[in-house]
């Protein structure tokens, strides 16, 4: 629009503050993150996005910005402007050109959409099926597809496999897994179709638009979920699968219903995120609507690798793996901008991201080994880039590897930032990523590779012990799933339907089976 509605912001406001203001105000982004408590001065600077098959990234979205430069004076700048290169490097502007004091988005009247979650799916159904995902995807205006591990193993399964490493628990990541879905439908009005997510699966889409008038006449019954705080207590890393068992199975059992929510709500669904940090890593991919075979070879190269870890008794990811799909962006250094060729139709951008613990074992290992196998992809011919406000800085070869994938729009948008403000607002890390020229060239970048340890031949003993245990665990397989349960409730993003479980109470029932196994079993110790 030639005079789009507007909101101006401190960098400062919260993604959640600002939801509460457009549902007080009834207005929305076109688009937006899913985190609720990241500063928009966060989610700006590095290009962060959202999801929907017509959404730019956020950062394209900005109208406008105050920025106290080098010099000490503030400088009020407007898009567009007679200087696109300049307005590409603004938006999306890794801080380099000084301090924003404001940002001026445009925002829209507020939109309310058909929100769908999907757990029936598995792996091989979509990231073995590129005609299947293909069809999801084009089915959807929003597609979001969550992969949690071994959340279709049975508690006992898990229980014996993660806690006491029994040896006969086998498990084939490649196939069995389920998946969740979200998914939104858009307007009666609008030019949409639906978003999608799906989970170990879980699918979440978005899939239409209702009016605005028969949600305000109580024609809709719109869900709400809560969350709270949890009060000091961590299980051993060894059992923290379980614990991601008990959330998926929370996420299905308060997400099974169609729900009808305000666009803000739908996209900031993830709350609570300060109680369970983690590490992130993710790259993003061209999405060229011929190219699904190729997107399905990114996410099958990391489930490998994650099964080869599971098979070393390792699991780094302790989270999930998440795919989200979007347009693209403008921006001079957005991912979603360098993925796409300049004069390339039909942009479509795909980002992946695995996700584990803070302080995961084997977690750069695994990562590093994730993000080798994808910077030696490509899709549609381009090459995918990291996603600057992930992990990244670690992975080998990746600086003359970002150069590489950016070319000259990165020596355009440094051509943008002045010798002062590289002194004053620049680091070491980029400075060498982005204002130093590659140093080499031809070389091929070293893969390093993580060792699958010997395993040790089998136990009879061993063995018979560990049928044994299966027996005694079956007796008290609810005892370990509400004690799993209660943590994730506290941790998690969830409805309190019923009353709130007692956690200590749940570990000492919990505790007390771990003292019989360690007592009956001598050869299967574990520290409580």
């Amino acid at each position: 629009a030639a005079n789009p509605l507007t909101v101006t912001i401190a960098p400062g406001v919260t993604t959640g503050e600002l939801s509460k203001f457009f549902t007080e105000n009834n207005v929305c982004f076109k688009t937006d993150v899913i985190l609720d408590k990241v500063t928009y001065g966060g989610v700006i600077a590095p290009g962060c996005h959202g999801v929907g098959k017509d959404q730019l990234a956020v950062s394209d979205y900005v109208k406008g910005m105050s920025i106290v430069g080098a010099n000490g004076v503030e400088v009020d700048y407007t898009f567009p402007s007679s200087d696109q290169d300049n307005d590409n490097a603004l938006k999306c502007n890794m801080g380099l050109f000084g301090v924003m004091t404001s940002i001026t988005m445009e925002v829209q009247p507020m939109v309310i959409v058909k929100v769908e979650n999907d757990f029936s799916y598995t792996v091989g159904d979509l990231f073995y099926n590129p005609a299947a995902l293909k069809q999801l995807h084009e089915n959807n205006w929003s597609l979001e597809i969550f992969w949690f591990p071994f959340n279709s193993l049975s508690w006992l399964q898990l229980i014996a496999l993660f806690v006491l490493k029994c040896p006969d628990a086998k498990y084939d990541l490649s196939r069995k897994a389920l998946l969740g879905d979200r998914n939104v439908k858009p307007a009666i009005t609008a030019k949409r179709s639906m978003v999608y997510r799906v989970w170990n699966f879980w699918l979440r889409r978005y899939i239409t638009f209702v009016r605005k008038a028969d949600y305000d006449q109580g024609a809709i019954n719109a869900g709400s979920a809560k969350g709270c705080r949890v009060r000091g207590y961590a299980p051993p890393r060894k059992s923290l699968v379980l614990g991601k068992k008990a959330r998926f199975e929370m996420v299905q059992t308060f997400n099974t219903t169609t729900r009808f929510e305000p666009m803000n709500k739908a996209i900031h669904y993830q709350s609570f995120i300060e109680v369970m940090p983690v590490l992130d890593m993710e790259f993003a991919f061209n999405a060229h609507p011929d190219t699904f075979s190729r997107q399905n070879d990114a996410m099958q190269a990391a489930i490998v690798i994650t099964q080869n870890y599971y098979n070393d008794q390792k699991f780094p990811l302790s989270v999930a793996m998440e795919m989200r799909w979007m347009a693209y962006s403008n921006c001079l250094i957005c991912p979603a901008h360098a993925v796409h060729k300049e004069n390339a139709t039909d942009k479509r951008t795909l980002y992946i991201e695995v996700l584990g613990l803070a302080g995961q074992e084997n977690w750069e290992d695994y990562s590093k080994e994730i993000a080798a196998k994808w910077m030696d992809m490509k899709i549609n011919g381009m090459a995918p880039l990291p996603h600057w406000a992930k992990q990244w800085s670690y992975l080998d070869g990746i600086d003359d590897y970002i150069k590489k994938g950016y070319g000259e729009n990165l020596k355009t948008f440094r051509n943008q930032v002045t010798e002062p403000e590289k002194l004053l607002f620049s680091n070491a890390r980029l400075n060498k990523v982005i204002f130093q020229d590659s140093e080499k060239k031809g070389e091929k970048r070293k893969i390093k590779k993580s060792k699958t340890s010997a395993k040790a031949p089998e136990n009879d003993a061993l063995v018979k012990n560990s049928e044994m245990i299966f027996k005694d665990l079956d007796k008290h397989v609810e005892t370990w799933k509400n004690f799993f349960m209660t943590l994730g409730e506290q941790v998690w993003n969830v409805p309190f339907k019923f009353p709130k479980m007692d956690i200590q109470r749940e570990w000492k029932n919990t505790e007390a089976i771990l003292h019989e196994i360690n007592k009956k079993y001598n050869t299967f110790q574990v520290k409580v």
